[in-house]
């Protein structure tokens, strides 16, 4: 917590604070739901991607969508896309706590400043 004296200006800064990670939450929870609506293109893309590569090397026989799917894990591009997925759900969950913690220092601050003697308005 600061220890500049708390006014009505730096409450309204520190629940300023709060509006900031709220929308940088739903940013990262915007980027999350993008990354999950293309996971399905960007798996057939990564399927098509396999059968076009050559032969199964188990059969000799080329890939067929089913045996491609059964090793799509396997694509460097979906696994690049999985992986900015899984960043991206990291990303959300420290934006939420960085938004809970905001929450928090405001409400403590305004608190404390109330206790102190300073004055709530009334809105």
């Amino acid at each position: 917590m600061t220890t500049e004296a708390m006014t009505t200006d730096t409450a309204y800064r520190w629940i300023e604070g709060v509006n900031r990670a709220a929308a940088e939450l739903a940013a990262a929870m915007n980027n999350e739901s993008e990354l999950e609506d293309s996971r399905a293109l960007v798996k057939v893309e990564a399927i098509r991607r396999i059968m076009a590569a050559g032969p199964n090397d188990l059969t000799g026989k080329p890939h067929s969508s089913s045996s491609a799917e059964s090793i799509v894990e396997q694509d460097a591009g979906y696994q690049e896309h999985r992986a900015r997925q899984r960043d991206a759900v990291q990303a959300t969950i420290l934006y939420r706590a960085r938004l809970e913690a905001a929450k928090l220092k405001a409400r403590f601050a305004v608190e404390r400043w109330v206790l102190q003697g300073g004055e709530a308005d009334a809105e």
